[in-house]
């Protein structure tokens, strides 16, 4: 997925892709396939006509995904049962599996003498192809994913296409797509009041859509995250409560199963301040909270050390590294034991530093260092230390167009996000006050203090 996602509050996780997007431009689809290829002619899907054959390795959210774009472009009714193990005449095919899984779609692709060499590509994430052609006057597709999960992102792609075209006259092509980058999204990690659950949850769908895949949550104004870190948050809270951010214990199970249905991470992160140096019982502290939470449906955690006091000597360096390998480490025991089910395990741990911005480390290439594995004494390979830009600022696609044209141009692979595209539906009051960073000149909306 060719484009740069966006600046994040404590980290910066975009796709900076250095390729060029190659060949045809076939469909108009955002963020920019790297590859795409005319068929020729075009086909049809005609409502109530579609068969679905699934791979066993496709989970009940990627079905899910499917049948909500299918029925939100009128194409199917409740009632239609799409699902099939065998496609029968006079239907639209559409195949959804797993690269060299043996599934139906990935015999498909074989029969149609697809390209493989997007599987093959190292160092890149959630690989996908998708055909789109003709077959007796109806559409056959073929979604295939190195896993579930990349052929969930590569229904991004199918939406987009339902929504710029025609369901009896669409374009025949094949795409070939990846991200650059592995975790793709925003941090919600600024100072003031958080966003609601109402535009959590939308920002969740937005970023499904365009083929992102995190969510990092650490409002410094969430007690529950960083004074009463130990604390589990409330069963109920107040409605004054709920508009200054608060969130009680359903809440968050709403947001964990819309960060699931979306398959976008919603990575929970704990502030224990000081603590994490200073305390001897921090890990036993910190696994507690996080068992709460993945009672709630949590499934990544990171832990934030960010505007509280910087080691300033090898062994204080070396104790924050084993702090947090220890407490990977303790994830690994409790939940990523061997034979757990896929949905049972988390995923690794993120870790935000003391020095998490290159323009407060005081002591520049020492103190850089000492922050960068890998090393013996430095954090493990399965836990990730996301860098920052220059400033706290946490900017996510705003909902007036213009802002939205301004962050397209800048981070979202250049042009302006097309009049049709669907744009967050809650207001997040931006102003339109540009900023630089130290790393590129890209005007950055700001949130405003204003009720």
């Amino acid at each position: 997925m060719k484009k740069t996602i966006l600046r994040l509050a404590l980290c910066c996780l975009g796709t900076c892709s250095s390729l060029t997007v190659l060949a045809d431009s076939v469909y108009q689809i955002h963020p920019i396939p790297h590859q795409q290829q005319a068929v020729g002619g075009t086909t049809k899907i005609p409502a109530g006509k579609i068969q679905v054959i699934c791979g066993d390795h496709i989970d009940s959210y990627t079905k899910a995904r499917l049948k909500n774009i299918l029925s939100e472009h009128n194409l199917i009714s409740d009632s239609d049962e799409i699902f099939v193990t065998a496609p029968s005449e006079g239907f639209v095919h559409i195949f959804v599996g797993v690269n060299n899984s043996g599934d139906k779609a990935d015999a498909k692709a074989t029969a149609l003498k697809l390209s493989r060499d997007v599987f093959t590509l190292q160092n890149k994430y959630d690989k996908h192809l998708l055909s789109l052609q003709d077959a007796g006057g109806f559409a056959e597709i073929v979604i295939l994913g190195e896993n579930t999960d990349a052929a969930f992102i590569g229904m991004a792609s199918l939406e987009q296409i339902l929504d710029y075209n025609a369901p009896e006259s669409i374009p025949c092509g094949i795409i070939y797509d990846y991200a650059d980058q592995k975790n793709r999204g925003l941090v919600e990690g600024y100072y003031g009041v958080p966003y609601s659950i109402d535009v959590k949850k939308d920002v969740m769908r937005f970023m499904m859509r365009h083929k992102m895949n995190s969510y990092m949550y650490g409002a410094k104004s969430d007690y529950y995250h960083s004074a009463y870190w130990k604390q589990p948050y409330p069963a109920t809270i107040t409605e004054q409560q709920k508009k200054l951010g608060y969130l009680s214990q359903d809440m968050v199970r709403d947001l964990t199963q819309v960060s699931h249905e979306t398959k976008v991470n919603f990575i929970w992160a704990i502030h224990p301040g000081n603590d994490f140096l200073n305390s001897s019982t921090v890990i036993t502290d910190i696994m507690n909270k996080y068992k709460r939470m993945y009672a709630l449906g949590v499934r990544q955690f990171a832990v934030f050390v960010d505007d509280v006091a910087i080691p300033s000597t090898q062994a204080q360096y070396d104790l924050n590294a084993a702090r947090v390998t220890s407490l990977q480490q303790a994830i690994e025991k409790e939940w990523n034991k061997s034979g757990a089910a896929p949905a049972d395990t988390v995923k690794p741990l993120q870790f935000v530093p003391q020095i998490y911005c290159g323009s407060f480390a005081g002591g520049g290439e020492e103190q850089r260092k000492a922050f960068s594995p890998p090393s013996a004494k430095r954090p493990p390979t399965s836990s990730s230390i996301p860098p920052a830009g220059a400033y706290g600022a946490c900017p996510i696609p705003p909902t007036c167009r213009a802002c939205a044209n301004t962050w397209a141009a800048t981070s979202h692979g250049g042009g302006t996000i097309p009049a049709t595209t669907t744009m967050p539906t809650s207001s997040l009051r931006w102003t339109c006050t540009p900023t630089s960073t130290t790393k590129a000149e890209s005007p950055t909306p700001q949130r405003s203090t204003k009720a």
